[in-house]
């Protein structure tokens, strides 16, 4: 049976879930072109219909309650449902078009196979514009929760809960330290050799307002007692300075390979007994529509990517 709703109903849940992911009501109002008012309008109709209080005031945010959590969820499901049926049926004579919002990590969107697919199938549809954006893995992860890309190409240590994740392929870890570093480190270093090696962190900024940056790998530490006095939040450039001399790095395979001007200025060395392999793949949210475009690339990325063979990196 198919209840009857409030024809505004969409809209105001459209208004929610701008004020969900903004923290406030001005900058809703200015993402949708509305005047406050009117957003303030739809957050009370929503609270009036679903009979709970869905949004409190914290300082200067607006936070979500439970019920707003739950709320939002079933926000992004609909308007991914919504969004699938406008594009099937604009899709339905067979000729793709649309826009895809990818997220992905820069060494994904770099990789040949990944270039090679998106431009055969921009050329196959010419009526698909292809919107990427390149990021960290957590932050890539939790816009796309929030419902602001299709899906997104990613590299993850363990398969997150929240989403839907198809492994491509696996790309094992490797210490990465310039060529005439002074050390003794056998192929797979042990503990002990490792102890000695001073190691350059991998960070990001925080998305949750402490001002403290979160480390990357924080497991990792323990292998590495000796830390560089040396922090970045760009793995290219870490590879740059650890190839200088500055520490050593740790990197997936893949990561290594799409900065080739470093391969010749450093030494590799396996983690594998210590570091889980990194795995790409495809992620989405849970219970999500793609839409045809969608469905199509990464059917094509399964293809070209799934299996992919990962060179072995060792030094000499």
């Amino acid at each position: 049976m198919i209840s009857e709703v409030n024809g505004d109903f969409l809209q105001w849940l459209r208004g929610f879930y701008h004020v969900a992911i903004t923290g406030s009501i001005t900058r809703a109002a200015s993402i949708m072109h509305r005047t406050p008012s009117s957003i303030s309008y739809q957050i009370q109709s929503l609270e009036q219909s679903l009979g709970n209080r869905l949004v409190a005031r914290v300082g200067n945010l607006l936070v979500l309650t439970a019920a707003g959590h739950e709320l939002l969820k079933w926000t992004i499901r609909t308007f991914d449902v919504v969004n699938a049926l406008q594009e099937e049926l604009a899709c339905a004579n067979g000729i793709l078009r649309g826009v895809l919002s990818i997220a992905g990590m820069r060494p994904l969107f770099r990789m040949p196979q990944f270039l090679g697919v998106l431009r055969d199938f921009l050329e196959e549809y010419p009526r698909v514009r292809v919107e990427l954006f390149p990021g960290y893995p957590d932050e890539l992860v939790q816009n796309l929760e929030m419902g602001m890309y299709d899906f997104a190409v990613i590299g993850v240590l363990s398969r997150p809960s929240s989403c839907a994740f198809s492994a491509f392929f696996t790309s094992p870890h490797m210490l990465v330290i310039a060529r005439d570093h002074g050390y003794v480190l056998d192929e797979t270093p042990t503990r002990t050799q490792l102890e000695l090696v001073p190691y350059i962190e991998f960070i990001q900024p925080r998305m949750d307002g402490r001002d403290s940056p979160r480390v990357f790998f924080p497991d990792v530490g323990n292998l590495f007692p000796i830390h560089a006095n040396l922090r970045c939040s760009n793995r290219q450039t870490i590879l740059e300075y650890a190839a200088a001399g500055c520490g050593a790095a740790v990197v997936d395979v893949w990561s290594l390979l799409s900065t080739p001007q470093i391969l010749s200025r450093v030494c590799v060395y396996s983690l594998e007994q210590y570091i889980p392999d990194l795995q790409y793949g495809v992620l989405m949210r849970q219970n999500s529509e793609l839409t045809p475009p969608g469905r199509e690339l990464t059917a094509r990325l399964e293809q070209s990517m799934k299996g992919l063979n990962v060179p072995k990196l060792l030094s000499e």
